[in-house]
Parts: structure tokens; sequence; C-alpha cells
């Protein structure tokens, strides 16, 4: 019988050993680097799924990566912590990370000290696509998707991101959110920092689902790293294109003093809400110190429209289209420099009017191939300018379609603005269409003019087949 108890006190002692070896090579799995295809889904198994998002960005924080990885979501998520992605150790051109959003919605509802549903914390070479991103929070300065401490090289392409507790407008950059935003702070939109370079943002929807909400302060919003505008930003190469922004309290696009980024080809507009007014005064795209050190910055083909929102009359007082101040003033500009092919359209407003707006852009520059259609005021001291343009260096202003404008009284109109241009070449103002100025109610114009151009240091000044 003693025989028989110390046998059994050996098996005892092997299955301690079986069972301290299992629980080691589950260790290691565990903490192995990540390659291959991987799943969110709440309702899987196995050594490739993981239940969470938190999960899933625990293991790869904590890990890295050693190859290509892919990951699909399979379920909607809730979650109760905003998910941060941190610098991943292995990430590279080839060791990319690509998480497929399937259409799945990933939810949070942000508050004033966790804004974002996403965190981009240094994350390099990753795309998320075809995900829903919904904030739910009604703190005015929630963020679907923060970017920031050098996150470079990161894709964000056919999401929906969606605010759907704002009620509240604000212009405040402490209190204020976006959709998608670098800055370097939790708080506030205007830290400097290296946020991220050469990140693509890229045919998403960006929009409110409360009913006539204001919508956030920014569709997109993008900081300098430095608080000095002579010196040269290190976010460089970003890239935020064919975009649809449904709705937004003061600009769409924001851009502060970066180098080299595209905006072009975004549609932006309120047309997710049918009542309520956003600020007072709105920007479809705002850059301000832009440079073009690493290559020249765009502003093309993008459609800005029915603000203050579709068949609105009332509520809006000043608007600009697409806004360049003082964008290559500072720096060396390379290449040239391009505000060509934007349609802005259906726009009310009851005072100062700006489709297209230039101040002091210089190095080379093209305004070329814009269309402003349906424009309206009524203010019987307001001014419109269909394309102003003060003391820049453009090359061209060519092949506008300036369709006029409809007021209640008598304005200032200009069709194009060209105040002493600083261009040192040939400057062309050529195959300009400028038409269609009407006063609906009395028919007294103050001042109008088609062309305006005064003076300038240009070689010389060609102003030719314009109607």
């Amino acid at each position: 019988m003693i025989k028989v108890l110390h046998k059994l006190s050996d098996v005892s002692k092997l299955m301690k050993v079986a069972v301290a070896a299992s629980l080691l090579c589950f260790s290691a799995s565990a903490s192995a680097q990540l390659t291959g295809s991987y799943t969110i889904n709440s309702g899987g198994a196995g050594a490739t799924n993981y239940l969470t998002w938190g999960a899933f960005a625990t293991d790869i924080n904590t890990n890295g990566v050693s190859g290509p990885v892919t990951v699909t979501v399979m379920t909607d998520e809730t979650l109760t912590a905003p998910v941060i992605l941190n610098n991943i150790s292995g990430t590279s051109s080839t060791n990319t990370v690509t998480i497929d959003g399937n259409a799945k919605v990933l939810a949070f509802a942000g508050t004033s000290t966790n804004r974002a549903v996403l965190d981009f914390n240094g994350i390099d070479y990753l795309t998320i696509k075809n995900l829903t991103i919904r904030n739910t929070g009604t703190y005015t300065g929630v963020r679907g998707v923060w970017i920031h401490n050098t996150s470079d090289y990161n894709t964000l392409s056919k999401n929906t991101i969606e605010f759907s507790g704002i009620t509240a407008g604000t212009t405040s950059t402490s209190s204020g959110g976006a959709y998608i935003t670098f800055t370097g702070s939790s708080s506030s939109l205007t830290t400097v920092g290296t946020h991220g370079s050469y990140n693509v943002i890229t045919g998403n929807t960006m929009t409110t689902t409360n009913t006539n909400s204001p919508g956030p302060m920014a569709g997109v919003w993008i900081y300098s790293s430095t608080t000095s505008v002579t010196s040269v930003s290190s976010i460089n190469n970003n890239e935020i294109s064919n975009n649809t922004i449904r709705n937004f309290f003061y600009y769409g696009v924001y851009e502060y003093n970066t180098t080299g980024t595209y905006i072009n080809g975004n549609d932006i507009s309120r047309a997710a809400v049918t009542a309520g007014s956003p600020n007072s005064r709105v920007y479809g795209v705002y850059t301000y110190y832009s440079k073009a050190d690493t290559r020249a910055w765009q502003v093309n083909n993008n459609k800005i429209h029915d603000l203050p929102f579709v068949g609105g009359t009332a509520g809006l007082i000043n608007a600009y289209g697409v806004y360049a101040y003082y964008n290559n003033y500072y720096g060396t500009p390379t290449g040239t420099s391009t505000m060509n092919g934007n349609e802005i359209t259906n726009i009310t407003v009851t005072s100062q009017l700006w489709p297209v707006y230039a101040y002091r852009v210089y190095g080379d520059l093209q305004l070329d191939d814009n269309k402003i259609t349906s424009m309206s005021q009524s203010n019987s001291t307001s001014y419109y300018y269909g394309m102003y343009v003060y003391y820049c260096k453009p090359s061209s202003i060519s092949r506008n379609d300036i369709q006029g404008l409809t007021a209640t009284s008598g304005s200032y109109w200009y069709g194009i603005y060209n105040y002493y241009p600083q261009a040192s070449g040939v400057l062309s103002i050529d195959d300009n269409k400028i038409y269609d100025f009407v006063n609906s109610t009395s028919g007294t114009f103050g001042y109008i003019y088609g062309i305006y151009n005064y003076f300038g240091n240009a070689t010389k000044t060609y102003v030719r087949r314009n109607k």
C-alpha cells in the first residue's frame, strides 16, 4: 500500500511539471511578436483571435511585430476607454499593420479627460479601413481619431467617423473637437509637437447623426510642431483627400504652419443638418503659414457647399471657401503651390463672402479652374470677392468660372480682385468667365468690377480672353 501511494505521489509530481510546462508554452506564445492574420471577435476563440480591441492593443503594444499583420474586425464593440496604439516595435514599410473594420462599429463616449475613440500615440505604418468610429459623448471637445507623438506613415481609408452626442457648438481651442485631429495635447487643439508626417486620410465620411447638431469645431484639424511661424515645421507631407465632411461648426479643414500638406478632392458642407446655425463665420478650408520646403502644398478640387445648411437663408454672417494666409512667406518654397479646381457653391451670408481668398501667399502660386456659383448675400455695406488675391506671387489666375452673385441691396462686388501682385515673372489672367451679378430687389449696385488688377511687380501681366 505504501508503494502505491509512493507511485501516486510521483504521478502528482509529473502532473505538476506537465502543467508548468504547458503554462510556460502558453506564456511564450502570448508574448511572441505578431505576424500574419488575426481577428477581433467577442465570440471567437483560438490563438489568433482577440476578444476585444483593448486586448489586441495591449498585445501589439507590448510585443511588437515581426512581419506584416492583418486584423479583421468581426463584431461591434462599445469601449470603456480609448484604444491607444503606441510606437510598435518592428513596424516598417514592409512590416505594416492593417485593420479591416469590416463595416463594424467601434464606439466610445468621449469626455473632457478622454476625448478620442482611437489614440495614435506614436504608431507608424498602420492602416485602418472600413470601420465606423462612433463617439457618443456629449462634450464639445470629443474626437474620433487623435494623432500625435510622431505617428508617421499611417492611413485612414474609407471609414465613417460619427459624432452622435454634440448639442452645442464652440470656437474654443481648449473645449473644441474634431473628427480627426493632429495636436500635442489631450485637452487643447493648439499644442505644438511632432504629431505626425506622411499620413494619408482619404475616402472617409465624417458626420453628425443627432438631429441638427451644430457639429464639432472642425472636421480635420492639423496643428504645427512649432509656435514660431518663421521656423520650418517638422509635420511634413500629410494628405487629406477625397473625404466627405457633412457637418462642422467653424472649420471644414484647418491646417496651421505645416509643410507640404495636400488638401485635395474633399466634399465639405453642412448637409447633415436641415436647421440650426454654425459659427457666424466659417471656413471650408483654412490654411495659415503653410510652407513648401519639402514639397509644394496643394488645395485643389475641393467642393465647399450648402452653408449654413441645405436651403438655409439665415444664420451665417461671413464665409470663406478656400483660405490661404501668409503661405510660403517663410522658408524656401519648392515647386508651384496650387489652389486649383475648387468648387464653391450654395453659400448664403448676410455680410462678407470670400469664395477664394489668398493673402500674402509667396512662392510660385496658381489659382486656376475654380468654379463659384449660387452665392447670396443681404447687406447694403457688404463685400463680395469671387477671388481675393492680395499681395501674392501668382503666375496664373486663369480659366476660373465665377457665376456671380444674388444680393438684396447694393454692395461692393469684385469677380477677381488682384492687388499688387508680387510675381517676378509673367502673370497670366486669362480665359476667366465672370457673369450674372444680380440685385434681386432694386437693381441698385454699389461698386462692381469684373477684374480688378492693381499695379504690382510682375515683369508682364497678361489679361486676355476674359468674358
